[in-house]
């Protein structure tokens, strides 16, 4: 079975084929971003994580356009059959806890979820309906960021605020689902131990950020609430900030609630601490003296430190803590950072394997100390690896699908 994995954005697409028959499963993974002046540039590479990147410029100036263009791609590297499509999707609400078959009335709920996720629910829409006019008679599957955090105790997912407002769905949902779950599987595959028996804290670190405390395989605390702002400082996004701040800055500044939440989104975070939403630049700036770099990386360290105290707590205890992302990946001195002072939760780096860290493919080393007491990994994440996978589950628990559609095998995580 060869199933796609789409990922559209506001600004991006990404995608992936995968041949769930075989073990090393991918055969293609992509990227269109920069779109101006009608032209995009595309990033992909054929094969696996080690093969080599390849970079090109396309003649289009949308997200539906290059969408449209997939087929052509994909036909030009030399796969022509498609029997499943996975559709990233931000927000599922309070309704989907797994991923779904999508219809009509899938649809709309998927629609009415975009006052909790403005800037994302409209741009996958898009993408669903622009593919299923490309692919009529493939399957799509809706893969929700929030699904995975529907595990969450009630106590944990419920705001103290007037039950009118719960009514109306306002708690705590998660983000980065997805990601989460499939770094929370692999670490448990290079523990070579079964995840049910273990207490993992994923920190998926990059533009955007979030922690997620795992317990036997669920979410049971994330950082991010309602929606994907709360939480960690991030790259462009504030974080927590007291909701307070709303009332005062309209006062004071007399800003209207629309304008503070896309600043807060938009022009808050590392940009507005350091000057740029990127940590390389940030880290390098630092080193040469800059006292606004050198905060916002602080501020970025404590806050992640802060969620992961606090999830050791939730939690009772951690066996293992997993890096993830932009930064959770590429960044040493950040992931020193955020263990620094967590010693008195049995977490302490290994400064030697920490800084060798080079990841190539989605290969998982260790980082902790010999006198560690909890296991410190790093490793890529694989999101549309986990939509595949989700598709191929989906699709093999469906009635409602040829049998014929169903006839295959679940492929493995990457080792």
């Amino acid at each position: 079975m060869k199933i796609l994995a789409l990922n559209a954005g506001s600004s991006s697409l990404k995608f992936a084929l995968f041949d769930m028959a075989v073990e090393d499963c991918r055969l293609v993974k992509a990227e269109f971003e920069n779109f101006k002046d009608g032209h995009c540039v595309l990033h992909f590479r054929l094969g696996g994580e080690n093969s080599d990147e390849q970079i090109r410029s396309e003649p289009l100036a949308s997200i539906e356009e290059a969408i449209q263009c997939v087929p052509t791609l994909l036909q030009e590297w030399g796969y022509s059959q498609i029997d499943a499509i996975g559709h990233r999707v931000i927000h599922g609400g309070e309704r989907f806890t797994k991923a779904t078959l999508i219809d009509s009335e899938v649809l709309q709920y998927i629609q009415s979820c975009t006052p909790l996720a403005p800037l994302h629910n409209p741009a996958n829409l898009a993408g669903i309906t622009t593919s299923k006019k490309i692919w009529p008679s493939a399957p799509q599957i809706a893969v929700f960021d929030t699904a995975f955090h529907h595990s969450l105790p009630v106590a944990a997912y419920t705001y103290a605020i007037p039950s009118a407002w719960r009514k109306a769905g306002a708690r705590r949902y998660g983000f980065h689902g997805i990601s989460h779950q499939y770094v929370a599987m692999r670490t448990a595959q290079a523990w070579q131990s079964p995840i049910e028996n273990l207490r993992i804290i994923s920190c998926h670190l990059g533009n955007g950020s979030s922690l997620c405390a795992i317990e036997n395989g669920t979410s049971v605390d994330t950082s991010m609430g309602m929606s994907p702002l709360t939480g960690l400082a991030m790259g462009t996004r504030s974080g927590d900030v007291d909701p307070g701040l709303f009332s005062y800055l309209s006062r004071q500044c007399g800003l209207d609630i629309n304008t503070i939440e896309q600043q807060l989104y938009t022009d808050s975070g590392l940009k507005a601490l350091g000057g740029s939403p990127d940590l390389r630049n940030l880290e390098q700036w630092a080193a040469q003296g800059n006292l606004d770099a050198q905060l916002a990386i602080e501020v970025y360290a404590y806050s992640a430190r802060k969620y992961l105290g606090a999830f050791a707590a939730v939690l009772g205890g951690i066996d293992a803590v997993v890096f993830t992302g932009g930064i959770g990946e590429n960044s040493a001195t950040m992931r020193q950072r955020i263990c620094d002072r967590l010693q008195v939760i049995g977490l302490e780096i290994d400064d030697a394997r920490n800084r060798k860290v080079r990841l190539r493919a989605f290969e998982a080393p260790e980082i902790a100390s010999s006198q560690s007491r909890v296991r410190i990994f790093v490793t890529k994440t694989c999101e549309q690896l986990m939509i595949a996978k989700e598709v191929l589950t989906t699709i093999e628990g469906s009635s409602a699908l040829p049998h014929a559609v169903c006839q295959t095998r679940q492929g493995n995580l990457y080792e």
